[in-house]
């Protein structure tokens, strides 16, 4: 800036400096070579020198500036060029991956989208530990629609702590009625529906929209179950016996919360969820199948408050010796299987000879080697002695 008294020349950017307004920072790069950019093109506009024959071959500020927006995710050849090949990459977003995403347990809400209110602390909720995986709980106190009926506002929320299988303990305890689910072998848990239940006749959700579907992340079995309904147990005792709870004392609730708290939620193991096929849906369960309760009809057991939950049969793990004649003959067979079908994507591993293949291919290959064949044929000498 040039001052019209003095006809001196003055730089705003050191007299910011001077007067504290401003530190001092080293340019950016992008700014050094818009800088020598538009010095190249001043000096090609006056004069043609080899420098303006050197700024044609130099890439241009815009070009350099294109470049940071494209991104190759496969080999540098023409999109023109025939067996192109291409990587898919897949995209976490546009939300932060470390900012977790909520969506509604509800029948009628599983289908929209969730959002906190703007001016509550969770509008922005991070996760603390992006490493485990489990589902973490939300709970609200108020949820609003917006005109469209296709978002669902959260206000009151808070955040229920880190813990595995806390969603599903707690929908376990307080909902009205539950049916487990169970995996096709009938071996353990895999989720619950909660609700109201059906009608009299045993058809029809009485309140289908509020119906949740649960798929649990941990490994709940019958001993959980039962803990589960002395819970609930004494929650229909202190609610509809107000003649026992006063003889428990001033200190039964809290010794009922703190032993409740350490039984539910010690020796939790992490499971992989899995999700039943046909969710949202009622009485899928054989009614020769279902454990009935000690407690039925007792004040423990009240319909008009919690109903205790009904175990399911499940079968038990047959253990099978991996190193019995019998087992690897079964296995050997089934690895011939396997080496043909290409649909495989898996590490497949041969127990006879205790190697991995990961591609079928390489497994084909494998069992036609002289040593895996003479493992296979002692396995059979061994029947014979």
């Amino acid at each position: 800036m040039e001052s019209p008294d003095r006809g001196i020349q003055l730089s705003i950017n050191k007299e910011l400096i001077k007067k504290g307004f401003a530190d001092e920072a080293e340019e950016t790069y992008l700014s050094r070579q818009n800088h020598d950019q538009r010095e190249m093109e001043a000096i090609s506009n006056s004069v043609v020198s080899p420098s303006r024959l050197l700024q044609e071959e130099k890439p241009t500020f815009k070009d350099r500036q294109s470049d940071w927006f494209s991104v190759s995710l496969g080999n540098n050849r023409p999109a023109s060029s025939k067996g192109r090949r291409t990587v898919k990459q897949k995209l976490n977003g546009p939300h932060n991956p470390y900012e977790m995403m909520f969506n509604s347990l509800t029948n009628v809400g599983r289908l929209r989208s969730v959002k906190t209110d703007p001016d509550s602390v969770n509008s922005v909720a991070i996760d603390n530990e992006p490493q485990d995986r489990y589902d973490r709980l939300m709970v609200s106190g108020f949820v609003g629609l917006n005109p469209a009926g296709s978002t669902m506002m959260a206000r009151d929320t808070t955040i229920m702590p880190a813990i595995s299988g806390l969603p599903s303990i707690i929908s376990l305890l307080f909902c009205p009625v539950a049916e487990l689910r169970r995996d096709r072998e009938n071996k353990r848990y895999i989720g619950c529906i909660c609700g109201l239940g059906v009608d009299r006749d045993q058809r029809h959700s009485l309140f289908p929209e509020h119906d949740m579907e649960i798929t649990f992340d941990v490994e709940i079995d019958n001993k959980d179950i039962s803990q589960i309904n002395g819970v609930r147990s004494a929650i229909n005792l202190a609610i509809g016996n107000e003649e026992k709870v006063s003889a428990w004392g001033p200190d039964a609730i809290y010794k009922i919360q703190e032993a409740a708290r350490k039984k539910l939620l010690e020796n939790l193991e992490r499971v992989d969820p899995v999700n039943y096929n046909n969710p949202y849906s009622w009485n899928q369960v054989d009614p020769d199948d279902l454990i009935e309760t000690s407690l039925e009809g007792t004040p423990a057991d009240a319909p008009h408050l919690l109903n205790l939950h009904k175990a399911q049969m499940l079968e038990e793990e047959v253990y099978v010796d991996k190193a019995s004649p019998e087992y690897l003959k079964e296995h050997a067979q089934w690895l011939k299987k396997a080496s043909k079908d290409f649909t495989k994507r898996e590490p497949i591993t041969c127990e006879i000879c205790e190697m991995t293949w990961h591609t079928p291919q390489l497994l084909a290959i494998h069992i036609e080697t002289r040593r895996h064949q003479e493992k296979v044929a002692a396995l059979y000498q061994k029947e014979d002695y």
